[in-house]
């Protein structure tokens, strides 16, 4: 059975239903394809559950912290796990609510099964072929498991299946230090939970900054025990696994695989289109306008392998609906899109602009956000992408910050980075309380185009932690040179 539309959108996640909203208010003349469950890799299975977990942990840790202000016995406090647990699905199961009737009150239009490419234009789903003009892939991503630790069967976790545990287990690995790894292991380990982690790579949340990679290390290894750039071997141990790693052996309850995820794109026969791929498998895409090569196909969301998170996704599923709901002649307007292969150059301004007739979506100042305790954040440049000889960077050392010293958390470090010849910030990277607003703070900042002076020259409570983030301004004016901390407050008469 043939089925002909004008779009076809495949994943109902965030980007897939981003797309559907555009593609709603132009024409009907679409379905929606998912094979479930419904409702959004960041409600369902990410960001919105692992922050309920994480703030029933840092609620029960900060009873370390009650003696010192006075308060007596909390150390009595217990956790229930297993009610712990039940609050986190409670509030999954209400977030999932919103998109999964976004897809189900499509009624016919949105079809719950697995696509698959037959041709550049076609897509098989179930017994049916729909031929498409259009085809926004959505797919979204899966955590990825080692072949080689199938056979462990649940012993094995992902962030996907740790939030249906009933009851946490008693000890876990954490093999992957990204920002799932990061959240989820200190969440665990302040649970009651004895965690150790693994990281094989050489930095945590993808920190490249060497001041905030090594405050975070510091921190966190306090917290539970971390392995950088090690291999962790797996085997069974009595009912439990093995892990070896840096030549010592632990047995745990579990092991959670954090190291990433695979696009779902690589499940769709793309090779069936023609179209190139980069070498792990992702289709060719206009970073602009998410097209793939000069055809009916775009991408959006994780699985263009680009940042996955949820205000990216969602940019990407609008950007993609609007490229291809536009009316163009193939490669007149769009470009072969080559370029995205070899990570091609981003725009993080906002709004859209013109290029020879083209509508170019230019994207968000960059900004990340892990929820440990201290945060850790970036936002606009990261160190890794500076040119040093141009570049002037400023610190504050959340040591001796009063407000965090008053609240019992004056740990980490801010860094932000400026031009040397415009005097604008371009970003930075830190690991501080309350990261989690100094980012978007300092994003809108980099957004704007603010030079340092500026920025500093806006007001600031007294007090506040926001006085730390004033203070690594005051020294990065330094740095810039010619400019006293004095001077950024130009007083005039009245």
């Amino acid at each position: 059975m043939d089925q002909t539309v004008k779009v076809a959108i495949v994943g109902a996640g965030t980007a897939g239903l981003s797309a559907l909203k555009v593609v709603q208010r132009q024409t009907d003349d679409f379905v929606l394809i998912d094979p479930g469950p419904l409702g959004t890799t960041c409600a369902r299975v990410g960001c919105m559950p692992s922050k309920a977990l994480i703030e029933a942990a840092n609620e029960f840790h900060k009873r370390h912290f009650m003696p010192e202000l006075g308060i007596s016995n909390a150390r009595q406090l217990r956790i229930e796990s297993r009610e712990v647990m039940k609050r986190v699905r409670l509030l999954r199961d209400r977030f999932v609510q919103s998109p999964v009737r976004a897809a189900k009150n499509l009624g016919e239009r949105y079809i719950s099964e697995q696509a698959v490419f037959d041709d550049i234009q076609t897509l098989r789903v179930g017994d049916k072929r729909i031929q498409a003009e259009k085809i926004i892939l959505a797919t979204g991503a899966k955590p990825i498991i080692p072949e080689a630790w199938q056979h462990f069967d649940e012993r094995i976790l992902t962030s996907e299946r740790l939030f249906e545990l009933e009851t946490l287990p008693e000890s876990i690995a954490v093999v992957g230090l990204g920002g799932v790894g990061l959240e989820l292991g200190l969440a665990l380990s302040r649970l009651g939970v004895q965690v150790i982690g693994i990281e094989q790579g050489d930095c945590l949340a993808g920190i490249s900054d060497p001041d905030v990679s090594h405050w975070a290390l510091e921190s966190l290894s306090a917290e539970f025990p971390i392995y950088m750039g090690l291999q962790p071997e797996l085997d069974r141990d009595a009912g439990q696994i093995s892990v070896q790693v840096g030549g010592e052996r632990t047995r745990v309850s579990a092991v959670l695989a954090a190291m990433g995820r695979r696009p779902g794109v690589l499940d769709m026969n793309f090779a069936a289109t023609g179209l190139p791929v980069d070498p792990q498998g992702i289709p060719c895409f206009d970073p602009n306008t998410l097209q793939v090569a000069d055809s009916g196909i775009f991408i959006a969301g994780d699985t263009s392998g680009g940042q996955a998170q949820m205000h990216e996704s969602a940019d990407e599923g609008r950007i993609a609906a609007y490229s291809a709901l536009r009316e163009h002649s193939n490669g007149v307007e769009s470009g072969d899109g080559a370029e995205n292969c070899s990570e091609g150059d981003r725009q993080y301004s906002g709004g859209l602009s013109r290029k020879n007739g083209v509508s170019v979506y230019q994207r968000r100042v960059p900004m990340s956000i892990v929820f440990t305790d201290p945060q850790i954040a970036s936002f606009g440049a990261r160190y890794d992408e500076l040119d040093l000889s141009q570049t002037a960077i400023g610190s504050a050392d959340f040591s001796f910050q009063n407000r965090a010293l008053i609240m019992g958390v004056n740990r980490g470090v801010v860094k932000l980075y400026a031009d040397r010849e415009s005097r604008k910030l371009l970003g930075g990277e830190m690991l501080v309380p309350k990261a989690e607003h100094f980012a978007f703070q300092l994003a809108t900042c980099v957004h704007n185009g603010m030079t340092v002076d500026e920025i500093a020259h806006l007001p600031f409570y007294h007090p506040t932690m926001e006085e730390g983030l004033r203070s690594a301004l005051y020294h990065l004016g330094e740095e810039l040179g010619g400019v006293l901390p004095e001077h950024f407050l130009p007083y005039k008469p009245c």
